[in-house]
C-alpha cells in the first residue's frame, strides 16, 4: 500500500512538472510576441537608439515607457529621461552640481546629488514637476555606485551618518525617514520590492 501511494505521488509530481513546464513555455512565447521575430529558429530583437549626444550617458534604469540615465552633456552630471511612448527626451535636473545613478518607479525618479558638498538622495515627481531632497544627511564619502532603490512610495539608500554604512528608508507619503540596518559593519547597495 505504501508503494502505491508513493507511485501516485510521483505520478502527480511528474504531471505537475509537465503542466508548469507547458505554462512556462506558453508565457515565454507571449513575452516575445511583439518584441522579437522568429525566423527559422532565430530570434531578432528590435533595437532603438535612445541617446545620440557624444558625451557620456550611463547607469540607465527603466520602468514601463520611461528610461532614466546619468548624462554629462552639460559639463556636469545631470539626469535625463526618455519616454518610449512619445519619443520625447527630457532633462530632469538643472543644478550645476553632479546628479548620478537614477532609478524610477511610477511617476517618481530618485538619484544621488552632490549639490550640498557630499552625496544626498533627491527625487523628482513627474506628475507635479516638483523636486525634493529625500535624505536628511549629506554623506561626505560614498561606497561605490550606490543607486537608491524605489518601489511604491518607499525609497531606500546607503547612508553613513552613524559612522558606518547603513541602509535607510524614506516614505514619500509621510515624509518619515527610518534607519533599516544597525549593524556596526557596512551595509550597502540597497533595493526594494513589494
Amino acid at each position: 500500500r505504501v508503494k502505491k501511494e508513493g507511485d501516485k505521488n510521483m505520478k502527480h509530481q511528474k504531471l505537475n512538472k509537465g503542466i508548469i513546464f507547458s505554462i512556462s513555455l506558453l508565457i515565454l512565447g507571449f513575452a516575445f510576441t511583439g518584441t522579437a521575430f522568429a525566423q527559422e529558429g532565430q530570434i531578432e530583437f528590435i533595437k532603438q537608439r535612445i541617446t545620440t549626444n557624444s558625451a557620456y550617458q550611463g547607469n540607465p534604469a527603466i520602468l514601463g515607457n520611461y528610461i532614466v540615465w546619468g548624462d554629462t552633456r552639460n559639463g556636469n552630471g545631470d539626469i535625463y529621461m526618455y519616454d518610449l511612448a512619445t519619443d520625447i527626451e527630457s532633462r530632469i535636473t538643472t543644478d550645476t552640481s553632479s546628479q548620478m545613478f537614477p532609478n524610477i518607479y511610477g511617476n517618481y525618479i530618485v538619484w544621488l546629488d552632490s549639490r550640498n558638498g557630499g552625496l544626498d538622495v533627491y527625487g523628482y515627481d513627474l506628475s507635479t514637476g516638483m523636486e525634493r531632497r529625500i535624505s536628511s544627511y549629506t554623506n561626505k564619502f560614498y561606497q561605490g555606485s550606490q543607486r537608491p532603490g524605489i518601489y511604491g512610495d518607499k525609497v531606500v539608500y546607503y547612508d553613513n551618518r552613524t559612522g558606518n554604512g547603513d541602509i535607510w528608508m524614506y516614505d514619500l507619503t509621510t515624509g518619515i525617514e527610518t534607519q533599516i540596518t544597525t549593524n556596526s559593519a557596512n551595509q550597502y547597495d540597497p533595493d526594494i520590492y513589494g
